[in-house]
């Protein structure tokens, strides 16, 4: 790991920052194995992809092959998961990016310990689940989760959604 860097998290569509967070670069990330597998999945060949980006296709191929000495800047971030589809946090990930996760705002406890909540409530746990299966989420995943289940308990009290109806017909409004 390297030294820190402060990086700002903010809500998609917000200039804001709602908090600062500590970010590691972890070097042994396989950024482009993982840039590779995504663009083949894709079904586009190295010149397809270069298109895409703008850039030559010496380009795409030096990121997919060579290794990196240093954390790819938050330009190539964005632009991969704009150009591929991505969520930014999933190739901030990929790349390298090793953070806490902060604890949320709205909860008042740390995505770790909500999630855990989660699991261990029998009647949220889904089955088959067992309390310690936590540990093969990535933080990402359980802040994701998280937050899905905030944004449907919040639908559910504000909206009145009948949850299960809305599921059951496809989720039509």
């Amino acid at each position: 790991m390297r030294s820190p860097k402060d990086l700002g998290l903010k809500e998609p569509g917000v200039s804001t920052i709602l908090h600062q967070v500590a970010v590691f670069w972890d070097k042994a990330a396989e950024f482009g194995a993982y840039l590779r597998a995504v663009r083949e999945r894709k079904g586009w060949t190295t010149r397809e992809a270069a298109a895409q980006f703008g850039v030559s296709q010496a380009y795409i191929s030096k990121l997919e092959n060579q290794p990196r000495k240093q954390a790819p800047g938050e330009d190539l971030i964005h632009r991969v998961a704009e150009v591929y589809g991505l969520d930014v946090r999933e190739v901030m990930h990929e790349a390298g990016y090793r953070f806490d996760i902060p604890r949320s705002l709205e909860l008042q406890v740390s995505v770790d310990e909500a999630f855990r909540r989660l699991l261990n409530d029998p009647r949220f746990r889904p089955s088959g689940f067992q309390p310690d299966d936590e540990r093969f989420f990535a933080p990402i995943v359980k802040q994701q989760i998280v937050d899905l289940v905030l944004n449907v308990a919040r639908a559910a009290r504000e909206d009145g959604v009948d949850v299960e109806a809305w599921l059951r017909e496809g989720g039509a409004s």
